[in-house]
């Protein structure tokens, strides 16, 4: 397992072992290597998006 992916699955672990509510994941093994997959928190369906302006889109500032 990658050090990434290894980790990501043992913080995930404590997290839901403190009682943290955990979304979906997995771990997916390519060819090329292991990755910590995790549903997104922010789309309560697929393609459906939430609306939302960051501060930098409501203010008056320059990037």
């Amino acid at each position: 397992m990658s050090c990434v992916a290894n980790t990501a699955e043992q913080r995930r672990e404590m997290l839901a072992a403190a009682g943290a509510d955990m979304p979906d994941r997995r771990l997916i093994e390519t060819r090329i290597g292991r990755f910590f997959a995790v549903r997104r928190f922010d789309r309560p369906a697929p393609r459906q998006r939430p609306h939302l302006h960051s501060a930098a889109g409501l203010l008056p500032a320059d990037s």
